[in-house]
């Protein structure tokens, strides 16, 4: 690379991680004002961006060790994040309430592969209640949204197949062991065995750019969903991060 690129790169990465900083700052406040529960949506919002959080937050960590295949498949999991909270707000009474309910399935399907005889009569009492209340509601009990509704016939409702198509199923193959992620993860050159063929300012550069662009997005509906009055903030922070979607 020459002395030119490498500057560029460098002032790139800079102004990347002053955009980390205040989408972290932001999520912070987030945290800081939702401070009541309410709506079954809002339930829902709340733990997609705690959990958004969390994971953005492994993401930076990682990225600063350099381990950015794991910074990668963590990527993917909070796109699954945004796509199930784009979902959901388009309609979020009723998608709210099947979404946190779909937990009676599982808790249903946990308890059907399970040693019956290590559960309190009273714990498979509730189970079998709950799951015969709502179990008319989930035709297809492997998928919370029914009709076979995988994420990436969510991320095309919602208008994401493109990311999905260019994050979400690559970095499938980084996070099951597939012959894929071998030949990402090992290469052999001139110095020897080479482990973790994604290290590099690109590859640290393109991870935390989608994961910001993705977790900013999660922030905005939960303000939303909460009515924090956040929104000239999301929206500085979002003039801020304009350039990252030119990349």
């Amino acid at each position: 690379m020459s002395g030119d690129g490498q500057k560029n790169q460098n002032v790139d990465l800079k102004a990347l991680s002053d955009v980390v900083r205040s989408v972290l700052a932001l999520a912070d406040e987030v945290t800081e004002r939702t401070v009541a529960l309410g709506s079954m949506y809002q339930q829902a919002a709340l733990f997609l961006f705690t959990k958004s959080h969390k994971t953005f937050k492994a993401i930076c960590l990682l990225c600063e060790s350099n381990f950015i295949e794991d910074a990668g498949i963590l990527l993917r999991s909070i796109f699954e994040i945004l796509v199930n909270a784009r979902y959901i707000a388009e309609r979020p009474k009723e998608r709210a309430r099947l979404y946190l309910e779909y937990d009676y399935i599982m808790k249903k399907k946990a308890f059907d592969i399970s040693d019956k005889r290590k559960w309190r009569a009273d714990d498979i009492k509730d189970i079998l209640s709950e799951y015969n209340r709502v179990k008319d509601n989930y035709p297809d009990k492997w998928h919370w949204a029914g009709d076979s509704m995988t994420i990436s016939k969510m991320a095309q409702e919602v208008g994401l197949s493109k990311h999905y198509e260019t994050h979400y199923w690559v970095l499938s193959n980084l996070a099951h062991t597939t012959p894929r992620a071998a030949v990402s993860y090992l290469r052999v050159t001139e110095q020897g065995l080479l482990v973790g063929n994604l290290e590099g300012r690109d590859q640290l550069f393109r991870v935390l750019r989608e994961s910001c662009i993705y977790f900013l997005e999660i922030i905005s509906i939960n303000n939303s969903a909460f009515e924090l009055g956040l929104e000239d903030k999301i929206d500085a922070v979002g003039r801020q991060a304009s350039w990252l979607l030119k990349g």
